[in-house]
């Protein structure tokens, strides 16, 4: 994968359809939960904007979506984690504070310091989700850019 150039590593990185479909289906609703609509156009300058705070606070590494905020704001949050090559970790609300702090906890550093980098690559993890916990303590895992990129193309209409 190093000797890809910049042009097709973009294109195999999960948020890229993004910013074409900004371009291309700028009106056409790209979310709407009943209570916000969000043109492509809207959703692209929403995560754009996430990503540059991001990256003017020095976030870490991993940022956690904030559970608590709606359902359009997550995804906000979870793209413009992403844009900013950060990896983004997706918690159930569900979790007692022991299991979260925990979880929190074995994150380590990768919640703390600093993110020196501040582009994604096909090799970089987007994505940590956790198994329900249902024998113990949830158990977490990592996406790369690449298969779920292929997986949303496959999608694409």
């Amino acid at each position: 994968m190093a000797c890809l150039t910049g042009a097709l590593v973009a294109d195999t990185l999960v948020h890229a359809p993004l910013a074409h479909w900004a371009h291309t289906r700028a009106q056409v609703v790209a979310m709407d939960d009943g209570h916000t609509q969000l043109t492509f156009a809207q959703l692209h300058a929403a995560v754009v904007q996430h990503a540059d705070t991001l990256t003017h606070q020095h976030a870490p590494a991993t940022v956690f979506v904030d559970d608590q905020l709606s359902i359009i704001q997550q995804m906000v949050a979870f793209m413009g984690i992403i844009h900013s090559g950060r990896c983004a970790a997706v918690s159930d609300p569900d979790w007692p504070s022991a299991v979260r702090d925990s979880v929190r906890r074995e994150l380590g550093t990768a919640l703390t310091e600093p993110s020196h980098t501040h582009t994604a690559t096909p090799t970089s993890p987007f994505y940590i989700g956790f198994t329900s916990g249902s024998t113990g303590m949830p158990k977490g895992f990592r996406r790369h850019h690449p298969v779920s990129y292929t997986h949303l193309r496959a999608h694409e209409t």
